[in-house]
C-alpha cells in the first residue's frame, strides 16, 4: 500500500527533551497548559480567577463549568501561555491558596 511506513513520525519522540527551546505559540501542546481548578467559591468569575494567576504567567483563557442552569460549579479551566506559567501557577497556588467556599 501507499503511504505506509509514515504514520510513526506523528507522535514524534523528540518533545520528551524539550526545555522550552520552541516558541510559546506554536500551540501543539495546549493541553499542558491547561489547569483544572475546584473548589472556586461561586462568588468568584472568570475575572477574579485570572487575576490569581496572572502574576505567574499570562493567563490565555479562563472557562468557568456551569451547571445545566447556568449557575457556576465552583470549578474552571486556566489555560496559560507556556507550560512554566502553568508549572509555577500550580507550585504555587497548590499549597498556599485554600478558597472559602
Amino acid at each position: 500500500g501507499e503511504g505506509q511506513g509514515q504514520q510513526d513520525l506523528e507522535e514524534g519522540e523528540e518533545e520528551e527533551e524539550d526545555d522550552g527551546a520552541r516558541s510559546p505559540n506554536e500551540g501543539d501542546s495546549d493541553s499542558e497548559n491547561k489547569l483544572f481548578v475546584g473548589m472556586i467559591p461561586r462568588t468568584m468569575d472568570d475575572k477574579d480567577v485570572r487575576s490569581m494567576f496572572e502574576p505567574h504567567g499570562e493567563v490565555r483563557s479562563v472557562y468557568m463549568i456551569r451547571n445545566p442552569d447556568g449557575t457556576r460549579k465552583g470549578c474552571c479551566f486556566v489555560k496559560m501561555t507556556s507550560r512554566e506559567a502553568a508549572d509555577v501557577a500550580i507550585g504555587t497556588l497548590n499549597e498556599s491558596v485554600t478558597l472559602e467556599g
